[in-house]
């Protein structure tokens, strides 16, 4: 199951990431779902490793910058290009284990200087392709904004949580997002709304308005929550959250509503 996290920058995408991951382990422990995990960070910025308190062994970015360089060298082994990158993503794809989270991780990274990320978004949907048979779930924690939808390397989501605070343009944000997804060829019923940061003290039927015109069903709401604040500023891993944290219980519900699918 390709599970995409995607949304407005600042929303709290890798927030629902790490969580995410941290709430399927936890329903393996408890034998309600079964399969392997694999975490990937899609986003240039790479904060996936740190929110779920792990080290990234390297990134795809790092291997195409090698491979260039060895080719334009010569240095470059007689072998088949497709086969020394599978190779090598392999190598970097981290088997981790974070008080007793169990799953493996991929970071894509970004290329050298100001070089677009034409070529990483094209590997990324190669790995993506090659992966979907090898883990039950893999969570993609997107870059802001549209940009993976329009290189269309997360369109196989099966799941698609489109992650937005309560602002205007979060939600101008999550309008976009959902017409480029089913425009190409994004599961309709498979796109969901996460709203995160949530304040119950806030004007409900404006908030509703918005989740209306919004056309996206509304899976969970996540509250506003001090020790979330806290753990951002700190750079503590979002993993190490209480279980009794209402934004981790929030995440619980949603990956036990999923995890049959």
């Amino acid at each position: 199951m390709l599970i995409v996290i995607t949304g407005k920058g600042g929303v709290g995408k890798t927030m629902v990431s790490a969580l995410l991951v941290k709430a399927i382990t936890k329903l393996k422990e408890n034998k309600d779902i079964e399969g392997e995990i694999l975490a990937v960070d899609a986003d240039p910025a790479s904060n996936f490793a740190s929110a779920l308190g792990i080290k990234a062994m390297g990134s795809v970015g790092d291997i195409r910058e090698d491979m260039r360089k060895k080719m334009d060298n010569g240095t470059f082994p007689q072998m088949d290009k497709e086969m020394y990158f599978d190779g090598k993503v392999f190598e970097i794809t981290a088997e981790c284990c974070i008080r007793n989270i169990n799953f493996e991780f991929i970071e894509m990274g970004r290329p050298e200087g100001y070089e677009c990320y034409c070529a990483l978004n094209d590997m990324l949907k190669k790995i993506l392709k090659k992966m979907e048979n090898a883990y039950k779930f893999i969570v993609v924690d997107c870059e802001a904004g549209l940009e993976h939808i329009s290189r269309r390397t997360t369109t196989k989501a099966d799941i698609m949580f489109i992650v937005t605070d309560t602002s205007n343009a979060g939600f101008r944000t999550v309008g976009k997002i959902r017409d480029m997804a089913e425009r190409f060829g994004v599961k309709k019923e498979g796109i969901f709304l996460v709203l995160n940061k949530f304040n119950e003290n806030l004007d409900n039927e404006n908030l509703k308005e918005k989740i209306k015109i919004s056309k996206i069903p509304e899976i969970c709401r996540i509250p506003y929550e001090e020790e979330i604040a806290e753990f951002n500023l700190t750079g503590k891993p979002l993993t190490e959250i209480s279980e009794d944290s209402k934004a981790y219980i929030a995440i619980l519900e949603i990956t036990r509503k999923i995890g049959h699918l």
